[in-house]
């Protein structure tokens, strides 16, 4: 993780989602993670990681970089998905789609 293009992100973006407030920023955190744990549906939370994504799209960041950053737990979401097998691949990518959900809208108030 290069921490200093990490700095550079957040400190000279001048996009609506930089100039918002801190509070207001971990507010949507907040909420969308909220959303992330009570939902099942893979659709909702595929629909989550498409929203968050367009934001960091359209604060000008290096979406495919973040993106990165973010994909670490979904490895580790994996193999504990893997560990509940229970024939059902919808199951398992809810487990893995939650881990990216939860790590990427962090990963964007980080940048910003």
């Amino acid at each position: 993780m290069d921490v200093g293009s990490i700095d550079y992100w957040a400190n000279k973006g001048d996009s609506a989602l930089h100039k918002a407030s801190a509070p207001s920023k971990v507010l949507a955190t907040a909420l969308i993670i909220a959303g992330v744990l009570v939902t099942g549906s893979l659709f909702v939370l595929l629909a989550i990681y498409l929203a968050v994504a367009v934001a960091i799209v359209s604060a000008r960041l290096p979406a495919r970089r973040i993106a990165t950053i973010a994909a670490y737990p979904a490895i580790f979401a994996l193999i504990f998905a893997v560990s509940r097998w229970d024939g059902n691949i919808v199951n398992t990518a809810v487990i893995v789609v939650k881990a990216l959900d939860a790590a990427l809208t962090p990963s964007t108030i980080v940048v910003t």
